[in-house]
């Protein structure tokens, strides 16, 4: 959950701010830091409240021999693997949309009423 606290540090966004945004309480949010565990509809709500979605990635050795060569040839743009991988990978996803989560969530974020 890393991520998660360097996004509030990057974007100034309080756990107040953040506990509206996602739906996912500050004390809940602030347990992530020692003691523990979110659940997947945390980390979405979470990664959601700043615009972010969380997309399953197989290892690159996984994906067939044309996808690596195209992103090895996207990669040549950016500084990293792990970015080059994420970037094509939105490209290629290229939907908007939430996770399946309760209803809270959509009621309270921003992301979840301009996502779409």
């Amino acid at each position: 959950m890393r991520l998660v606290f360097q996004l509030m540090r990057d974007n100034g966004k309080t756990y107040d701010a953040l506990e509206w945004d996602s739906g996912i309480l500050r004390s809940t949010i602030k347990s992530w830091r020692n003691e523990k565990t979110p659940s997947l509809q945390s980390i979405e709500a979470t990664l959601g409240a700043f615009g972010w979605q969380l997309v399953p990635v197989p290892p690159l050795e996984n994906l067939p021999a044309d996808v690596r060569d195209a992103l090895d040839e996207i990669g040549q743009h950016f500084r990293s693997d792990e970015e080059t991988l994420g970037a094509a990978l939105a490209a290629i996803n290229g939907r908007a949309g939430g996770p399946a989560c309760g209803g809270r969530y959509r009621e309270r974020g921003a992301y979840w009423r301009t996502a779409a």
